[in-house]
This record gives structure tokens, sequence and C-alpha cells, in this order.
């Protein structure tokens, strides 16, 4: 009972943001960064009060050991979102995240000696049959789409630029999984402390978001221009999916980071990404 809970949270949780992101995405394909500054700041305000107490209570685990994570965290989570701008469809992005389990069981195998039972060997196999098919289909199905560009519209986007997005979701992957190594170890040698480092790993990000404020900037402006919903006063339409967007994943990192403190053992190796990334994680994603 004590673990089904957070496993719940992030099932749902994370279907539910999708939902959300997809909205956003078809809107303003490059609004990843700004989706990922808003989760940050989001989830940093509430650690700084509710889990440091306004920088009263002293980190557990060193700041220094927290800055490689942040370098992981922060590259992982801004290389995902960039993907998005290379026409992947939302569900392929989804299920090509689920080749975390082979990155993650491959790293595990070289970096820390894992070996794992025949069960967890097939069961990777399969789910890395399963991302090559709605690969390979996705792909078949971005070069009809160029052909009947080509017919009504007279332009038309290379497939290529869908193999290049894809390139970059595995990119994130292996950063990605290089983050749940040097987590595993971090907390190996220090305990688990799951608030502070969700904590910390956000609000040492936060600097770093500088190098896209145009980026960032850009998209605002595209987010006030969009439609909008009246609540109790008007409300930019893609700015309320982004708020749902990071309510949501502010659970669902919540629960994995709870996941992780539990020992809930997803099959390829002690960790769970948030893609929740980040996805992501965005993405991760956001995503530790």
């Amino acid at each position: 009972m004590g673990t089904a809970v957070p496993v719940a949270v992030v099932l749902v949780g994370c279907c539910v943001n999708v939902v959300f992101l997809e909205l956003i995405i078809s809107e303003d394909k490059g609004a990843g960064n700004l989706i990922t500054f808003a989760q940050f700041l989001f989830i940093a305000a509430e650690g700084l009060i509710f889990t440091v107490d306004f920088g009263r209570k002293r980190p557990k685990v060193p700041l220094l050991m927290y800055g490689g994570l942040v370098m992981l965290f922060f590259s992982s989570s801004v290389i995902n979102n960039w993907s998005l701008k290379f026409s992947i469809p939302m569900p392929l992005h989804m299920v090509f995240k689920a080749g975390s389990l082979v990155t993650n069981m491959i790293m595990g195998m070289m970096i820390l000696g894992k070996r794992y039972n025949r069960t967890k060997y097939v069961s990777v196999a399969m789910v890395t049959l399963g991302i090559y098919i709605c690969t390979s289909a996705s792909v078949m199905d971005a070069q009809k789409t160029n052909e009947t560009n080509k017919q009504s519209e007279g332009h038309s986007q290379d497939h290529f630029t869908l193999l290049i997005g894809v390139g970059m979701v595995v990119l994130s992957l292996i950063i990605a999984s290089g983050l749940g190594i040097f987590q595993e170890k971090l907390y190996r040698t220090y305990g688990k402390h799951s608030k502070e480092a969700m904590f910390y790993t956000h609000a040492m990000s936060l600097p770093f978001f500088v190098l896209l404020v145009s980026d960032i900037g850009d998209h605002v402006t595209v987010f006030n221009n969009s439609g909008s919903v009246m609540l109790l006063i008007s409300v930019a339409l893609l700015l309320l999916h982004m708020c749902c967007v990071f309510s949501n994943r502010d659970c669902c990192c919540s629960s994995c980071f709870t996941d992780y403190t539990k020992d809930v053992a997803f099959p390829a190796g002690k960790r769970h990404d948030t893609v929740c990334l980040r996805s992501n994680c965005f993405s991760s994603d956001v995503r530790v």
C-alpha cells in the first residue's frame, strides 16, 4: 500500500499531463523551455517554503554533489524540449521515452556492473521492439504527409527532421540514465532525501535559464496572444493549459522521488524517469 499510491499518482498524473501538453504543442511546438522554466520555478518556490523553510534547514547532501545532478538534469530537460521542435508526434515521444528502460539497463551493466534475470532482459527486448515498430510507423506516416503536402500546398517536411528529433530524445535518455546512476550512488552515500533532492535540483537549475531567456520571452508572447477563456478573469488558454501541466508535474515529480526512496524498482534499474522530464519529464522530463 505504501508504494501503490505514489505509483498510481505517477501513472494518472502523467497521462493527464500529456493531454494538456499535447494541446500546447499543437499550438506552439517550441513552448517546451517556457513550460520547463515555469515548472522549475513552481517546484523551487514550493520547496523554498515547505522543504528548506526559507534556508533555515541545512541540506543533508553537500550542494556540490547536487551540482552534478543539476548539470545532467538541466541538459536532459532542454534537449528533450528541443526534440519537440522537430515534429515528433506526442504519442511517439511518449513511447520513445520507454527507451529509458534500455539505456538504464545498458548503463547499469556497464557502469555499475549490474546483472538482471532473464525475464527483465526479455521485457526490455519487447519494449525495444515496440519502440522500433512505433518509430517506423511514424516515419512512414511522415512520408505520406509529405506527399500530401506536396500535392496540396506545394511544400513538405523531410522525414529526416523527424529522425533528428528521435536522435535528440535518445541523447536525452542517455543523459537521464547517467543522472539516475549518479543519483543512485549519491543516495547510497548520503541516504535518500527525496524532497530535498527535488528542491535543490530544480532551484539550482534556475540560473541556467538565463541562456534561454530570448526563447522563453518569444513564447510568452505567443501564449499571451493565444485564445482566452473566462474564469474569474480572462485567462490565456495556453497559459491555463501550462498551469495544468506543471501542477500535474509537481505531483508526478513528488511521487517519482517518493518511489525512489521506497525502492520501487522499475524493470531496468531502481529509478523512474520523470517524463513525467522531461520530460521531461518533458520532459523532461522533466526528469530525476
